[in-house]
């Protein structure tokens, strides 16, 4: 089921909306339940920025390239954030949506573990 367009609500509103319905349970939980989703959406699309970086400076082009997974995943989050926030920066770059950062904590994480992985490998190949 596809959703008719509409404007987001903004955190006004729904504080708004929170104040005005505080005897009605089921309307402030749905309320907690949009601004949850907000929240999450929004760390989701820090992550993804992450894991993309990383994958772009590790050379998995199958996952960061324009059409790859992780690539359309981090689009989409931020799309959505976009979508209920049109004030939320949004990061481009020549190459996509996100810029490409050398400082990035990501990549540091993720060759310790393939570098922990290689050295796991040739001691039990030794054995």
């Amino acid at each position: 089921m596809s959703l008719p367009p509409f404007d987001p609500p903004t955190l006004a509103e729904l504080r708004d909306w929170y104040a005005q319905h505080r005897q009605d349970e089921n309307i402030r939980r749905l309320i907690l339940e949009v601004i949850r989703a907000r929240r999450e959406t929004e760390r989701l699309d820090g992550l993804l920025t992450q894991a993309l970086r990383a994958a772009r400076r590790g050379r998995f082009e199958r996952l960061s390239a324009g059409a790859g997974p992780l690539n359309e995943a981090a689009e989409r989050v931020a799309a959505e954030r976009q979508r209920v926030s049109p004030r939320a920066p949004m990061q481009r770059s020549a190459f996509g949506l996100f810029d490409y950062d050398e400082e990035d904590a990501a990549a540091g994480i993720i060759a310790r573990a393939t570098q922990r992985r290689r050295q796991g490998k040739s001691l039990s190949t030794a054995v």
